[in-house]
C-alpha cells in the first residue's frame, strides 16, 4: 500500500480480537477502523461492505473480503485501468477473489451499492455488476497477477453462529429481482476511528 492508499477495516460485532491485534499491525498505514454500532446478532454482509465504502473518503474504491490480500503495485493498477464510466471485478478463473470490486466512488453511489436485500453471501456482486451493466459502464476483469485470496470451500462462508441463512448463499433472491435495488445509505450507525487515534 501507499502512503496515499486508505484502507478501511468494518468491525461488525467481531469477537476475534480484531480491534486489540489492529494497533500492533505496524505494516498498516492510514488504516480507518469502522465500528458498527447496530444490531450485529446476524451478519449482514452487504451492509458491512456499504460502511466500508460510505466511509471511504479516496475517489477510488475497492471491495476487499477478509479472505483476500493486496500485492505491491495494485493501487497503481487501479489508478491507471479505473475511470468514472468503469468497473473493475475479479475473474471467474479466481474464485475466491471474484468479490474484488472496484470503481469510483461517485459510480459506486449513482447505481446504489451493494443491495442489503441479501443478508449471506452470493449474488451480491452479481447483483451490482448487473446495475452497472445498466448503467452502461464499461466493464472489465482484475487480472489474476493481482487477485491473492486465502482458498477454501463454501462451509467456511457461514461457519460463524451468526450466519443469516442455513444454507449461507441468497439463493432466495432470484436473479429477475437483480439490479432493483432502490440504493445505499449515506449514514450508519457507526463509530469511526482511525489507527492512530486507537494507539492513543
Amino acid at each position: 500500500m501507499s502512503t496515499t492508499d486508505e484502507l478501511v477495516i468494518v468491525d461488525y460485532g467481531s469477537t476475534d480480537g480484531l480491534t486489540d491485534w489492529l494497533p500492533t499491525q505496524t505494516i498498516f498505514r492510514n488504516v480507518k477502523l469502522v465500528t458498527y454500532n447496530g444490531n450485529t446478532e446476524h451478519f449482514h454482509l452487504t451492509k458491512a461492505k456499504n460502511i466500508a465504502h460510505v466511509y471511504a473518503t479516496n475517489k477510488i474504491l475497492c471491495n476487499l473480503d477478509v479472505d483476500n490480500w493486496i500485492r505491491n503495485g495494485f493501487s497503481a493498477w487501479l489508478l491507471k485501468n479505473i475511470t468514472e464510466i468503469s468497473v473493475a471485478r475479479g475473474g471467474l478463473m479466481s474464485r475466491g477473489a471474484r468479490g474484488r470490486v472496484a470503481m469510483f466512488a461517485s459510480t459506486f453511489h449513482s447505481i446504489g451499492g451493494y443491495n442489503e436485500e441479501f443478508l449471506d453471501w452470493g449474488y451480491d456482486v452479481t447483483d451490482l455488476m448487473k446495475r452497472a451493466e445498466l448503467a452502461k459502464l464499461d466493464s472489465s476483469i482484475i487480472p489474476n497477477e493481482w487477485l491473492s485470496h486465502i482458498d477454501h470451500g463454501d462451509d467456511m462462508r457461514s461457519i460463524s453462529k451468526n450466519s443469516t441463512l442455513a444454507l449461507g448463499c441468497n439463493k432466495n433472491i432470484t436473479m429477475a429481482e437483480a439490479g432493483k435495488f432502490s440504493g445505499v445509505k449515506l449514514h450508519y450507525d457507526v463509530t469511526v476511528q482511525t489507527l492512530s487515534q486507537r494507539l492513543n
